[in-house]
Formats: C-alpha cells, sequence, structure tokens
C-alpha cells in the first residue's frame, strides 16, 4: 500500500483551510450549543468539518468526522480507505480561548491508520506522520500557505520515546498506557 503525495496534499490542503475558519471565529464572540451528548460544539466545529469533510470526499473516500453523520456500519465496514476526523479537538479549549486546540486528520487502510496529522491553527503549524515516511514537522502561514512550498523538516527526538496526551483530559489509563510503555 503506497501513500499517494495528492492524498498528503489534500490533508495540508483541508488543514489549512480550516484553520483560517477556526481563527475568524476565534477572534470574535461566538456561540456555544450542547450535543445530544451534552459536550460543546460551536461553528468553528461545524465550519471546520465542513471545510475539511468537502476537501477530503474529493480523494474518493468516505470521511467520517466528529461533527457529520457518521454512516451506518453496514456501509463504512466495505470501505478499504477511511478519512478519520476531529475538526476542532479541544472545544472546551477553544471556548476558553487558550490556543490549545488543533485539527486531527488521519487516514486509514483496511483498519489501520497509515498517514495523519495534527495541525495547530494558533501556532500554523503541522505535524505530519506516515507509516511509510516517518514524522516532520513544518510552519505555515494561512495567507501564503497554499501558493508556497513548505521546509518540512524530518522530527528528531532526542529521547526514545514522547507520548502527547491532553492536558484537560489526563486520566490514570493514559497514565497506566505511558507506563506500558516505559516498560517495552
Amino acid at each position: 500500500m503506497t501513500i499517494k503525495k495528492e492524498w498528503i496534499e489534500s490533508s495540508i490542503t483541508a488543514a489549512i483551510e480550516a484553520s483560517k475558519l477556526i481563527m475568524t471565529v476565534y477572534e470574535q464572540d461566538f456561540n456555544v450549543d450542547l450535543k445530544s451528548d451534552h459536550s460543546p460544539v460551536t461553528a468553528a466545529d461545524k465550519g471546520s468539518s465542513s471545510v475539511i469533510t468537502a476537501i477530503l470526499e474529493k480523494t474518493g473516500f468516505m470521511v467520517i468526522s466528529e461533527e457529520e453523520k457518521i454512516p451506518p456500519f453496514d456501509i463504512r465496514r466495505h470501505e478499504k480507505y477511511l478519512w478519520i476526523v476531529d475538526p476542532l479537538d479541544g472545544t472546551k479549549e477553544f471556548i476558553q480561548k487558550n490556543g490549545e486546540f488543533c485539527i486531527c486528520i488521519a487516514l486509514v487502510y483496511e483498519n489501520k491508520p497509515i498517514f495523519g496529522l495534527i495541525a495547530s491553527p494558533t501556532e500554523e503549524t503541522i505535524l505530519i506522520g506516515g507509516s511509510e515516511f516517518g514524522v516532520y514537522y513544518f510552519p505555515y502561514h494561512t495567507e501564503d500557505a497554499l501558493t508556497k512550498k513548505y521546509q518540512i523538516t524530518s522530527l528528531k527526538i532526542e529521547t526514545p520515546l514522547c507520548v502527547a496526551h491532553s492536558r484537560s483530559h489526563f486520566s490514570s489509563h493514559t497514565q497506566k498506557f505511558i507506563d506500558q510503555l516505559k516498560l517495552e
């Protein structure tokens, strides 16, 4: 299975375009609604989802986004490729305006993640990685991001293991997982 350049480019474009929309909402006063599970949702969540979904659907793969209606399992289960999207991970942080939120996009092939990215709209940075090419990081500027080439650099991790986790949702389950990684 080879990851195509167009898929990577589509996900980067989706993340940057969604970042623009998110930051437009972030810089204004906005309403907060509650979803059926009582979690908060804003125009930024919904708008980011619409932008990302519209761009990624052009790849021909189904998109499953937290803010969109999820197709029934009987339909999803036959898909070899799926985009999995959290269009605004950290809505509570977004609402608090602390800058600690991101966009998450992953491409799954036969139930295994093969590529993904995390974009920070406030920092204008993307962390990108894939099973075939490793992990890379690059800054972008939304005003010229889609018209220039990026200086993408490979991450040089000084420690053998690095775990990123939510500061707001850290749990004993997360700690147990981290502790197990230290043993391996």
